[in-house]
């Protein structure tokens, strides 16, 4: 896939640039200790949210460690400032097609 995203110039999706390893959602119930942590970094409200709801419902979304935990043990990545707008922009205003 990327091979072909690479030959047509294709800018891959968002997420990638935060070095998500899926594209599902920002906080995917799937996502790593490291992702967590980014999204801690990146996005506090939401992530004081998820770990408000947890508490809330008395269940967390890993089957054994809270978004806070999880986060606590995974390592933020590193992501350059105009990449991070661009993946948590509302809306999408770069080109489609990169540049050769």
């Amino acid at each position: 896939m990327w091979d072909i995203l690479r030959r047509h110039r294709v800018r891959p999706h968002p997420a990638y640039y935060l070095r998500w390893s899926r594209v599902s959602c920002k906080s995917c119930i799937l996502g790593s200790p490291s992702q967590w942590a980014t999204v801690r970094r990146n996005t506090p409200e939401r992530f004081r949210k998820i770990g408000s709801l947890e508490q809330r419902f008395g269940v967390t979304i890993h089957r054994s460690r809270t978004v806070e935990r999880s986060a606590d043990i995974g390592q933020p990545f590193v992501v350059e400032q105009t990449d991070r707008a661009m993946a948590l922009a509302a809306a999408w205003t770069a080109s489609v097609r990169m540049d050769p």
